[in-house]
């Protein structure tokens, strides 16, 4: 099936608990006695062959439920026919977007309070590109983001104007890249994770400013692969 939940400025959409009271009201009606939370709702899940947009919405305080621990997210998608845009995904109990195997865009968005990654791709399309543009990322546990490469051909992946609002929160790029990826953010670090390794034929190509960062494990491998360090 479909979701279309396309909001305006002045009229924006929201998924949030039972217990927001920020947002119509007190549903529930039991006054003060009970504040949202993470985890207090589920997720929107996209399925195979499903389709889905999000614009000008919020979702907030899900996260929970049953599956897979580190599948868990307000947004869960299994299919790439979905783009979040001018969306705030914010107080996931896990993550604030699971995609596998699948390239959903976001776009000018605001991921925040997140107990783990802010966005979270594992794997991605074959064909498909993949858009991550000037989003702002703030206070996730986990870091901004995680794009782990499988090592099969994928379709090209463009970071474009992202940024950190609290100095924080990076985005953590690992596994075995297979195409073109292109990173062009001045404000947010890119981590390069336990190993990211260049396979052969594939290129990430860094724009000027770019930052790399790695932890004590963290390692850049070239397999034939090529890095363009573009600086100026």
């Amino acid at each position: 099936g479909t979701l279309l939940a396309e909001g305006t400025p002045a009229a924006p959409i929201a998924f949030t608990s039972l217990k927001d009271d920020s947002r119509a009201g007190d549903t529930n009606g039991d006054g003060a006695g009970t504040t949202p939370a993470p985890g207090d709702w589920n997720s929107i899940t996209f399925h195979p062959s499903s389709k889905g947009r999000i614009a000008y919405a919020s979702i907030e305080y899900g996260g929970g439920g049953y599956y897979y621990y580190w599948t868990a997210g307000l947004v869960r998608s299994f299919s790439s026919d979905v783009a979040l845009d001018h969306v705030t995904l914010g107080s996931s109990a896990l993550n604030g977007l699971y995609a596998q195997n699948v390239s959903v865009a976001v776009t000018n968005s605001t991921i925040r309070n997140n107990v783990s990654w802010g966005l979270f791709y594992n794997g991605l399309d074959p064909v498909l590109p993949l858009t991550v543009s000037d989003n702002v990322f703030t206070a996730t546990g986990g870091g901004a983001g995680l794009l782990r490469f499988d090592g099969q051909a994928h379709g090209a992946v463009v970071f474009r104007g992202n940024r950190t609002s609290d100095g924080r929160s990076g985005f953590t790029l690992g596994g075995t890249v297979n195409g073109e990826v292109q990173w062009d953010n001045q404000e947010l670090v890119l981590f390069t994770g336990d190993l990211l390794t260049i396979g052969p034929g594939a290129t990430l190509r860094l724009a000027p400013g770019s930052v790399v960062k790695s932890t004590n494990v963290g390692r850049l491998g070239l397999v034939q692969g090529a890095i363009a360090v573009d600086g100026t």
